[in-house]
């Protein structure tokens, strides 16, 4: 078990990802236009924050998308690269990857409309039973914790609080974190693919069936935590924790599905 355990490690190690592959995996999968779009959003956070604290250093945002690019060829072999650039042969997932980008730029009240709409079609079942279960593969709850781990759980622990507020930060809002990511990315998923037939999504699913699949999307996950590290390393001096604290659920568990039934708190606010 060792010896292939090294040896996998070898492989990713001495064979990575070539930048000409981290190229065209950005270009097809929209990462490139995402990426832009986390450096302006941030740039303006960051600039916002300066005002409030008189701050004069600024974090290069350009350093989102290199950190991003090195990370993701370190966590992908060449091999494992070629699967995932495979994926994007597929004209549903294609079809997928183009629909989420274009979700991103929807009005929340369009997406409250929409599953109000479903909520009240009795026959949106099963519709909805395949919604969850292709959001199990795109919000799986592994690559949410590694992303809480990696980034926001230290940004809190670095900040001006005392270890026992830390401890309780974690304690109280991961779950709450992970569950609302989970419900909410649901209910975005569940407008980005309205137009989706039970046939496209019965498609979709097998394709993010895929081994592949879940190499791309874990190094992603890994890929983004990795670029916005020490973004927010900068950000922990003026960080205060008990003015972020986050949405803590209900302590009642929900049925599965049943979540896209429910308004998210986000979409109340």
């Amino acid at each position: 078990m060792k010896k292939i355990l090294l040896t996998t490690l070898l492989s990713t190690i001495l064979f990575g990802a070539t930048a000409e592959q981290v190229e065209q995996y950005l270009s097809v999968s929209n990462s490139e236009e995402q990426l832009v779009a986390l450096e302006e959003s941030f740039g303006s956070m960051q600039n916002a924050l300066n005002q409030e604290t008189n701050e004069t250093k600024n974090y290069d945002m350009q350093m989102l998308t290199l950190r991003f690019k090195e990370k993701l060829a370190s966590e992908l072999s060449d091999d494992e690269m070629k699967e995932v650039l495979d994926n994007y042969n597929s004209l549903i997932y294609l079809q997928f990857i183009s629909a989420t980008a274009q979700q991103e730029e929807e009005n929340p009240e369009a997406i409250k409309s929409y599953i109000a709409q479903l909520n009240s079609d009795e026959t949106a079942h099963d519709r909805l039973s395949m919604i969850e279960e292709i959001g199990k593969y795109i919000y799986k709850k592994e690559y949410l914790s590694d992303y809480f781990d990696a980034l926001i759980a230290p940004l809190y622990g670095k900040s001006n609080g005392d270890q026992k507020e830390y401890e309780s930060f974690v304690k109280n809002t991961k779950k709450g974190y992970m569950e609302m990511i989970q419900t909410e990315g649901k209910m975005q998923l569940a407008y980005a693919l309205r137009d989706f037939s039970q046939e496209d999504l019965e498609a979709l699913l097998k394709v993010l069936k895929r081994p592949s699949v879940d190499h791309e999307m874990k190094a992603v996950y890994k890929a983004m935590a990795y670029a916005l590290q020490e973004y927010f390393k900068s950000l922990a001096s003026r960080f205060d924790p008990s003015q972020h604290q986050m949405y803590v659920p209900d302590e009642s568990p929900k049925e599965s599905h049943s979540k896209l039934h429910k308004e998210s708190n986000l979409s109340k606010r």
